[in-house]
């Protein structure tokens, strides 16, 4: 091996090291070399505890691990919400649910899944980034303010700061690769939103080509809304905490970011965009406050790791194809504010084996359940007043009912009919 090709290589270990201390929720030097990284190493948080399990309350850190879980005994009984975790470089804003919200969905019953949100220490907000090759060095940073004017300070993370108002590039010269960088973005005045160009529909903040979407590995955001298109394609972000002074999630935001594994989404935000996590197949956990009263069509389409998911009892309607095709979703609970479920919410979800719908809905769509296997559903809490089914659910399902009464009931119905040979009574 010839000493340029041994150094190549161990610079190549270097910054995948470096990788391994950012998913691990290290604090990043700006410059990242070999001379920093035991220090960067030293820096990763040490939790001192072995994974919990989640139950029914869980407590969760933005990167998905459980910090606390209780049974509905165990949460009806806290007085107080458990203490917020520390990490270098972050402050800790609160809990998504008030110690209320807690209580009153485990008095219905219901699990409630809780995160941690942040703000970065400064307020400043960091792209962490890397440059493979020596090609694509003139990196593209989009943003919009939603008023007419604003002003950022950009530290490159080169010794460079300039002043933008709007969308820029810097052009790198480093003196090897991969080259890491940390990019820090302050705001100075207006209301920023990290989005894509908008003259082009399928750029991201880095920009539309895979080379540039694919330096980002982590974001923390300290100040602004994630707009339509934000981190579209990129496939190589890890790890992202979002801002509390955020109020939507935008369309698109995070498509096709295929290395995503958890996302605590801020008390701040109300809604979520269309196709916001579309195909984020790397999807475990997902924290959804009860400040959010619409989720967009195939918000969480294909986010075939996404084993559960705990929707707040602020929404109104679960719409269009929201969760279909999360193949590994098995526990899902309706909350008693949704009134209607739209075309192919859940269809092929294939792990998805029962399902509760509360009374409250009225309305379920044509295939709003299909693909291979039976599911159960409990129809208990309807008694008499039978949701209106638009058509078919395109595939199999075992109905539970409570008595035969209601199995006469469902049997005659509109639409139910169809199914007449398909119900089981079951005393719930």
């Amino acid at each position: 091996m010839s000493i340029a090709s041994e150094i190549h290589r161990i610079k190549n270990c270097v910054a995948e090291a470096y990788t391994a201390c950012c998913d691990k929720r290290a604090t990043m030097p700006q410059t990242q070399n070999i001379r920093n990284l035991a220090d960067t190493v030293r820096s990763i948080p040490q939790s001192g505890a072995a994974m919990l399990e989640k139950k029914d309350v869980n407590f969760c850190d933005y990167e998905g691990t459980v910090l606390y879980s209780y049974t509905f005994s165990e949460a009806a009984q806290l007085s107080v919400l458990p203490v917020l975790p520390e990490h270098t470089g972050l402050t800790a804003q609160g809990w998504t649910h008030t110690l209320s919200q807690i209580h009153t969905s485990v008095t219905k019953g219901y699990a409630v899944d809780v995160g941690a949100t942040y703000t970065t220490s400064d307020g400043s907000s960091r792209f962490y980034i890397t440059i493979p090759t020596n090609r694509y060095l003139t990196v593209p940073l989009n943003f919009e303010f939603s008023a007419s004017t604003g002003t950022v300070t950009v530290d490159w993370g080169d010794g460079t700061t300039t002043t933008e108002t709007g969308s820029t590039s810097h052009t790198y010269s480093p003196a090897s690769y991969p080259a890491n960088y940390v990019i820090k973005v302050t705001l100075i005045s207006g209301e920023l939103t990290w989005q894509g160009n908008t003259t082009t529909n399928s750029s991201s903040v880095f920009g539309e080509s895979k080379e540039y979407t694919t330096m980002l590995k982590k974001a923390e955001i300290g100040v602004g809304s994630i707009g339509t298109r934000a981190f579209n394609s990129c496939s190589a972000l890890r790890s992202v905490v979002l801002s509390h002074t955020g109020t939507y999630i935008g369309a698109y935001a995070f498509y096709k970011c295929s290395a995503l594994k958890s996302v605590v989404i801020p008390y701040t935000v109300t809604s979520i965009g269309t196709c916001a996590f579309y195909d984020c197949c790397a999807l475990r956990s997902v924290v959804i406050p009860h400040t959010v009263t619409s989720i967009g069509t195939y918000a969480f389409y294909n986010c075939s790791a996404l084993t559960s998911v705990v929707l707040p009892g602020s929404l109104g309607s679960i719409d269009q194809a929201v969760f279909n095709s999360c193949k590994s979703l098995a526990s899902l609970v309706i909350p008693d504010s949704i009134f209607s479920i739209g075309l192919f919410a859940f269809s092929y979800c294939d792990s998805l084996t029962s399902i509760t719908i509360p009374a409250s809905v009225r309305s379920l769509a044509t295939s709003w359940l299909s693909g291979p296997g039976f599911v159960m559903l409990d129809l208990t809490a309807f008694n008499g007043n039978i949701p209106y089914l638009e058509g078919s659910f395109s595939g199999y399902g075992v109905f539970a009912v409570k008595d035969q009464s209601m199995v006469d009931m469902f049997s005659s119905a509109t639409n139910w009919s169809n199914y007449a040979e398909e119900y089981v009574i079951k005393d719930w």
